[in-house]
């Protein structure tokens, strides 16, 4: 795996595990903001864009969702596995469908030729 798509399945990961959290505790933005002390457009564009959280930042949204970062770290790598696994499973469907395509040609083209 790509450095660049590593970096997408950690921010979607970072977006999930947050977006989630809240919704769980009934956190608004504005809410998750005031207990955590990051700009509700910060907490907005986490969660809609996705991004790579330094541990600062981390730190402080464990302690809004009062989890300890260790907990918080344990469900970001459970979030970023998920991600993997759905990207090697995507990838190997794409290989699967160009390998049955390539097949399908050579034989319509083998065809032809008769």
């Amino acid at each position: 795996m790509s450095q660049t798509q590593e970096n997408s399945i950690r921010k979607d990961a970072f977006r999930i595990v947050i977006k989630r959290l809240r919704e769980k505790n009934n956190y608004t933005q504005s809410q998750l903001s005031a207990l955590s002390g990051i700009s509700r457009q910060h907490i907005s564009f986490i969660e809609s864009k996705g991004a790579i959280l330094n541990i600062a930042t981390q730190e402080c949204l464990a302690k809004a969702f009062n989890i300890s970062l260790v907990k918080f770290f344990k469900l970001f790598n459970e979030e970023c596995e998920k991600r993997r696994e759905i990207e090697e499973n995507y990838k190997k469907t794409l290989d699967s469908l160009a390998a049955e395509s390539n097949f399908t040609q050579a034989y319509d083209h083998q065809k032809r030729k008769l």
